[in-house]
């Protein structure tokens, strides 16, 4: 499990993978977006790439932001 804290304190970023012994372990990313839309993300990745995650979130924010106007 992986959290991380805004800067206001809150929880804006909650990570869980699973740690079995499978090829491909997988996460699950959950982040929300809370400015001018009001949106919850749940991203399914392998454990592998887990420290990536930021970069992940924010070219999933870039792609979603793109779609507003």
């Amino acid at each position: 499990i992986f959290v991380h804290w805004n800067e206001q304190g809150h929880v804006d970023t909650y990570i869980k993978c699973y740690n079995g012994k499978v090829l491909q372990p997988p996460c699950t990313h959950y982040f929300t977006l809370d400015d001018e839309i009001k949106l919850s993300i749940d991203l399914s990745y392998d454990r592998y790439v887990l420290h990536d995650w930021k970069q992940i979130e924010d070219a999933a924010k870039e792609a979603i932001y793109g779609f507003v106007q």
